[in-house]
């Protein structure tokens, strides 16, 4: 049986990730500084921890892994911008399409000879308000965006750097 790791268990992407891996047989361990926040974890073990923190890291890795899926990242998520029920429901549908993407570009990077660090995600650039406003007219729900005011400047937009990835892979 196979063993794998899956470092940011607790977020959608890692949390589906992990569902995936048990139905195809896989004992997983998954480790993130939080639980599943709509879901109980599939996972045979789960930790809860920072891996920033060498402890945490000691104890995750007490044993090794034949694969290791590196999920972590500080950046908010959909509940730092919608905060209801139906606004959950709905990023949690339009998010499976691309979940799809993401999960066929990792099972062919997992069954490559390539070795190494790559990134796989939407190369389109948008910003939080962009993203607010699609999801508003998905929605058809009629509301409007406020801004508040804060005293740093955040980042505007995210986009993926897929070169690596289509280099070794071809096109996603």
């Amino acid at each position: 049986m196979r063993k794998v790791l899956v470092c940011g268990a607790g977020g959608f992407i890692g949390g589906h990730l992990v569902k995936k891996l048990k139905k195809e047989g896989a004992w997983a361990r998954g480790v993130d500084i939080k639980q599943l926040e709509f879901a109980n974890s599939p996972a045979d073990e789960f930790i809860i921890g920072d891996l920033t923190r060498q402890n945490v890291v000691e104890k995750v890795l007490d044993q090794p892994f034949d694969e290791v899926y590196q999920l972590v990242a500080d950046m908010g998520g959909a509940g730092y911008i919608f905060t209801g029920k139906n606004d959950a429901n709905l990023m949690h549908n339009s998010a499976t399409i691309n979940l799809n993407i993401i999960q066929q570009a990792v099972e062919r990077l997992m069954n490559s000879d390539f070795e190494g660090p790559v990134n796989i995600g939407s190369e389109e650039m948008i910003s939080l308000n962009d993203l607010a406003k699609m999801v508003i007219a998905i929605s058809g729900k009629k509301l409007s965006i406020y801004n508040k005011p804060v005293s740093y400047e955040g980042v505007r937009g995210r986009r993926s750097d897929n070169r690596l990835i289509q280099e070794k892979l071809g096109p996603l």
